[in-house]
């Protein structure tokens, strides 16, 4: 495995993520969305926040062969199409929560310099033909519901095939993900939106693991997924108390010390 630390702007370089059809779809509620807005909220200026695991598999020649849409773009402009075999609930809320920010922008706005047409272009899609034909950056594959959802519903683009979009508990749980998030940014000024772009962007780091040949994605799906015992109730809290333990004013031998008194109980 290759592994490095990476911000969601530098993550989105040149790249195609695309979520297998083995994933389940999108299973988070709103617990879940509170804990990651909170994370936004609370990040002080200038730190970063480790955002989890994001396990990457390359794609196949002969699967890239069925990618038509996309044959295009990584053919001519060299990009590197991954499947997402751990951490695509982090990553779709992510891109659902940078789709709400560009909502609340006019089509002419710009976040930190970066103008609307160019956020769309690094994270939603890129074009060729005009805008006519269109490359998605980070989507599910075709023969799952929740492609035509997250395009026509998420991204709020138009439909090839113009038919009745399924409705699954995934899907729901998409536009209750969109739902949230807009109405957290409802009241926000564009000065603030664009902190929140920003840290969202560019300080919520993932730890990026390539899978290689070598390595069969199905094992470590289910190794992610089913194997190793979960963290106790009593693990969480003194992982937590540690956290906030160093978010004190007191002297550093202060802190050492409720550090260690956190230990021991």
């Amino acid at each position: 495995m290759k592994s490095e630390l990476l911000s969601l702007s530098k993550l989105f370089s040149e790249v195609i993520l695309r979520i297998p059809d083995y994933q389940r779809g999108y299973a988070w509620t709103e617990s879940q969305l509170e804990d990651f807005w909170n994370d936004i909220e609370q990040l002080e200026d200038g730190k970063s926040h480790y955002t989890g695991v994001l396990t990457l598999e390359e794609v196949s020649e002969h699967t890239l062969s069925n990618w038509e849409d996309d044959a295009w773009i990584i053919d001519h402009k060299n990009y590197r199409p991954y499947y997402v075999v751990d951490g695509q609930q982090r990553l779709t809320t992510a891109m659902i929560l940078i789709q709400a920010i560009l909502e609340r922008l006019p089509s002419t706005g710009a976040l930190n310099y970066t103008n609307y047409d160019e956020i769309r272009r690094k994270f939603i899609f890129e074009s060729r033909d005009g805008g006519i034909s269109r490359s998605y950056l980070f989507g599910y594959e075709k023969d799952n519901p929740s492609y035509e959802y997250l395009k026509t519903s998420i991204f709020m683009e138009t439909s090839d095939t113009h038919s009745l979009t399924e409705r699954t508990i995934y899907t729901k749980n998409l536009a209750k993900a969109k739902t949230y998030f807009s109405t957290r940014l409802s009241d926000l000024a564009v000065k603030q939106l664009e902190v929140v772009y920003k840290k969202l962007t560019q300080y919520f780091l993932f730890n990026i693991y390539v899978i290689t040949n070598d390595i069969d994605v199905f094992v470590v799906f289910e190794t992610l997924n089913n194997r190793g015992k979960q963290l106790s109730h009593l693990e969480l809290l003194k992982n937590r108390l540690i956290f906030l333990s160093t978010k004190l004013s007191d002297p550093p031998s202060e802190r050492s010390k409720l550090r260690s008194t956190i230990n021991e109980c």
